[in-house]
């Protein structure tokens, strides 16, 4: 069955693929944050025994989890996402004796105001933070000057890697801005997973089995000391591990995600 993909924040350039099948749709979130979201809210006994199950039934598997309950959860409320368009366009007639644009509008592009409709949503959404810019363009200097230009402008004001995406998250469920890597997810998740599926196993077993940090891997040539050293620092490696995992559970039942600490 084909179907329109929504905007989501965690799958890269979804605004760019008008149709798809719900597969295809359900592959690439399975590739994203959204099926840790699933896989952890799985892991929670609490969750599974709750009879609204908030965030749908996670006893699906995570393709027909999605199309019936992830999808809807975590679409964004809009047809695409903002882009940089053109604000107002001045037109003059050219008389070859003079500029075409008057002296008056070659104002530093800097100085351009923002819109006061913008300018309203900023203040009340936002806390004053500045989330629009509008840029007026002069078309008759060099593209390549325009663009050094615009480069500066974002410089100075765009927050680059310290942009905090998730925070004007319009979806049902919005994320938390914390950025976990994928591995971290994989190596909490396993651990979890492993120490309950085998509970009498030694914690820093488990570690080294799962290579959770090599550096205390235990071979041949360590001597006694150096063994009980590794292990106590394996142990201690899979014990964090399980408490991001508590937390990440623990929270993903309320709706917080990812979060690995409680309170």
């Amino acid at each position: 069955m084909r179907n329109r993909l929504l905007l989501f924040k965690e799958i890269p350039d979804s605004y760019k693929r008008p149709e798809v099948e719900f597969k295809d749709e359900a592959d690439m979130a399975r590739h994203s944050i959204y099926f840790w979201f699933y896989m952890f809210l799985n892991l929670s006994e609490a969750y599974k025994a709750n009879s609204l199950k908030e965030y749908g039934n996670v006893s699906l598997d995570f393709e027909r989890w999605w199309k019936a309950y992830g999808r809807n959860l975590f679409a964004e409320k809009m047809d695409k996402p903002p882009q940089v368009q053109l604000m107002n366009m001045k037109r003059r007639y050219l008389d070859p004796n003079y500029y075409l644009i008057p002296k008056e509008d070659f104002e530093d592009i800097r100085n351009s105001r923002m819109p006061a409709n913008f300018r309203k949503k900023a203040d009340k959404e936002v806390n004053l933070e500045p989330i629009w810019l509008a840029i007026e363009v002069p078309i008759f200097i060099r593209r390549s000057a325009v663009n050094k230009q615009i480069k500066a402008i974002l410089d100075e004001y765009h927050p680059n890697k310290k942009i905090k995406v998730r925070k004007f998250s319009t979806a049902n469920l919005k994320l938390q801005d914390n950025r976990m890597r994928w591995l971290t997810f994989e190596k909490t998740y396993k651990t979890y997973n492993e120490v309950k599926t085998f509970p009498k196993k030694d914690l820093w077993q488990i570690g080294e089995e799962l290579k959770l940090s090599p550096a205390f891997d235990i071979n041949k040539k360590d001597k006694e000391e150096e063994i009980k050293y590794k292990k106590r620092l394996m142990t201690l490696v899979v014990q964090r591990y399980l408490r991001d995992a508590n937390a990440l559970i623990k929270n993903a039942e309320k709706g917080i995600f990812p979060k690995k600490t409680l309170g």
